[in-house]
């Protein structure tokens, strides 16, 4: 997962840290996401690959989030961790777009796994907006004259 940037949000502040910081020691990149908002920034910032989403409440705002995830101009792919008694939430999201999901407690090596499958669909998912991007402005070349 070489240049890969990895974002994690989960409403247990500890918890996010400590994989965050687990993830970093194998070396990867990664950010934790303080709030629910800065999840959705890194979900729609360019230079994410994957957002790394899990929450201990399953309320109307993070319905709204899961409404977003699968947008055509969401830059990062979602792989949900899902705690017991949240069926709903892995309903939900992957109905929305999320690229995969992981039940807590998981090992780190079925994330990693997960990660590595996110990470190639987020760059193959942007090289193709790119084309699609130069296509549609530039009618098949990129000075715009082809």
């Amino acid at each position: 997962m070489k240049n890969a940037v990895v974002a994690v949000y989960d409403s247990d502040r500890q918890f996010a840290d400590n994989l965050t910081g687990r993830l970093a020691e194998l070396g990867i990149a990664c950010t934790v996401c303080r709030s629910l908002d800065e999840a959705r920034m890194m979900l729609f910032a360019p230079e994410t690959d994957v957002l790394v989403f899990g929450t201990e409440e399953v309320g109307s705002e993070v319905m709204r989030f899961l409404t977003q995830v699968g947008r055509p101009d969401a830059c990062a792919q979602v792989i949900l961790m899902v705690r017991k008694n949240q069926v709903r939430l892995s309903i939900e999201g992957m109905k929305n777009g999320a690229f995969d999901d992981i039940y807590i407690p998981f090992a780190l090596d079925a994330l990693l796994v997960r990660l590595s499958l996110a990470v190639g669909q987020a760059k193959l998912a942007r090289r193709r907006r790119q084309c699609t991007g130069v296509q549609q402005s530039g009618k098949g070349s990129p000075q715009g004259r082809g």
